[in-house]
């Protein structure tokens, strides 16, 4: 008896496991953001298995031969995985994906000799920067063909690319996209139907995060010729579209009178905003810091580089601006850290402010404000945040922003934005579609499994990419949850990228690899 009492777990140790216990019961109860779960969750295991293991090795009552050659056990296979294995980053749920610790380098890119000009001309059919046109996720002239068993999808071409969160402009039969090949940060151009490489426009740096991801974030901007684009690390250029020739650069870090490690603290995952094009301006968040200078949005020529307009301070997010029309009034819209801000396009002065809060390191907010109706604009995020749904409006001249609704269990999108289609708001929220009722913000439905990945809406249709490379068509309505139509697998790697479409042809990225799928439209 009393050996036994020596090898149990005394009552002292009991005590933190079942309060680690309850507190990771608790958070699968409470259902708040998957990644934080999971890191909570595995910090816990990492804790009870470290106090169990102290105990075992210095105080219990086994044998002193047993509990050293369990302890060297332990340490022997913890050396031997930091030994010859790394976390090479995160999966959007904060799942750690190991590679071996010597393995092949990141890719370098193609050879430059097969590189040429090009003759850039638009088309009905072009998708010419981020999210599409309107920004908004959606292609309304566009039918799939339904029956992926009678005309299933055709993927044309699949290539290997440098690492990137970008995805692709398509204009005039071509698509531009950036990657990340060895120690340069390289905007791209290919040939939409065959993935033949037409030229690269190569800039020295390299931005890698364990969490956030090696490469650079923003979507190019097509633009009368002319593409406009951003590095992780704030390089802003413009190039020529037919030949990838610089016409203008622009670095922010030195125009706010940054250095590396002040924007690593403001912006520790690397810049992700694509820029737009407004008329004769190129307009992306500014950042900057709190001790130097400040600009919520900047505007440049987007024919010379030459800074126009700046807007009053506000700290930067990971979203994009967007030119919507709220309360009959056009206007750049864009989330910040905390707030989400409306600008007049001429001056960059501010419109109207709501909160939007998204701490910078913690709760990251990359998702898009989405016009909801011509007051309307629905807000969406990850870590617990949820959704809600603002109405904007004149009041003695001046617009001003009220909430419908809020909910924190609604639409907690991520990476991805959501698409509205008949009075219903479709998304991919804690790795599974959901429909949530725009009127009320109450969930309808909440099924199947797709990661952090991406979508499109077409119609009636959803084309929506796993986060580890399955494209499937889905049905868009609140009666049939998650009906899908088909599906096939396309891509290796981390499917974070956004889509790009042109008439029947898809293009899809992860970060290792893009392809273009042809799909079938009705006649």
């Amino acid at each position: 008896m009393g050996r036994s009492r020596k090898t149990r777990p005394p009552l002292w140790l009991w005590i933190p496991w079942v309060l680690l216990a309850t507190a990771v019961s608790w958070l699968w109860f409470e259902d708040p953001d998957k990644g934080i779960r999971n890191v909570l969750t595995m910090m816990a295991a990492l804790l009870a298995a470290t106090l169990g293991l102290g105990w075992f090795s210095l105080g219990s009552g086994y044998s002193g031969r047993l509990r050293a050659s369990v302890g060297i056990s332990v340490l022997g296979v913890v050396a031997i995985l930091c030994t010859f294995f790394r976390v090479e980053g995160y999966s959007g749920s904060m799942i750690p994906s190991l590679v071996r610790r010597f393995g092949s380098e990141s890719f370098d890119g193609v050879e430059s000799s097969g590189l040429r000009r090009i003759r850039l001309e638009t088309s009905s059919e072009d998708f010419p920067g981020f999210l599409g046109a309107g920004r908004n996720l959606s292609v309304p002239a566009l039918r799939w063909h339904r029956d992926w068993d009678a005309h299933p999808p055709r993927i044309l071409w699949k290539r290997e690319v440098g690492s990137a969160w970008s995805g692709f402009a398509i204009v005039g039969g071509y698509a531009f996209t950036q990657e990340q090949w060895g120690g340069e940060e390289v905007c791209t151009a290919y040939e939409l139907g065959t993935g033949e490489p037409v030229w690269a426009s190569r800039h020295p740096t390299r931005f890698d995060n364990v969490f956030g991801g090696l490469g650079p974030r923003s979507t190019p901007e097509v633009f009368e010729g002319s593409v406009f684009g951003l590095g992780a690390r704030a390089h802003l250029f413009c190039l020529d579209g037919e030949t990838g020739d610089v016409l203008w650069e622009r670095d922010l870090l030195e125009h706010f009178g940054l250095t590396q490690a002040m924007e690593e603290i403001n912006v520790p995952y690397g810049r992700a905003n694509s820029p737009l094009v407004v008329g004769e301006l190129v307009i992306l968040p500014g950042g900057g810091d709190e001790s130097r200078r400040m600009a919520g949005l900047i505007a440049c020529d987007r024919k010379s580089g030459e800074v126009v307009w700046e807007s009053p301070a506000r700290q930067i997010s990971y979203s994009s601006p967007s030119l919507v029309t709220l309360a009959g009034i056009e206007q750049i819209v864009i989330v910040n850290e905390d707030s989400v801000t409306g600008h007049a396009p001429a001056t960059g002065e501010i419109l109207w402010e709501a909160p939007w809060p998204g701490p910078r390191s913690r709760h990251p907010t990359v998702s898009q404000a989405t016009v909801a109706g011509p007051h309307r604009l629905l807000l969406s995020k990850g870590y617990g945040r949820g959704a809600t749904l603002l109405e904007l409006s004149v009041k003695e001249g001046e617009l001003d922003a009220r909430v419908l609704w809020r909910n924190r269990r609604s639409m907690r999108t991520k990476f991805t934005s959501p698409v509205i289609h008949e009075g219903y708001i479709f998304g991919l929220a804690e790795e599974r579609l959901e429909c949530v009722d725009l009127e009320t913000g109450e969930r309808v439905w909440r099924e199947g499994k797709y990661g952090h990945g991406q979508l499109l809406l077409a119609g009636r249709l959803l084309l929506i990419m796993s986060e580890w490379g399955e494209l499937s068509l889905v049905e868009a309505t609140p009666e049939s949850p998650n009906r899908v139509l088909g599906s096939v697998s396309v891509l290796e790697g981390k499917c974070w990228n956004t889509l790009a479409v042109a008439g029947n042809k898809v293009l899809v990225r992860s970060d290792v690899e893009a392809a273009c799928v042809e799909v079938a439209l009705e006649e």
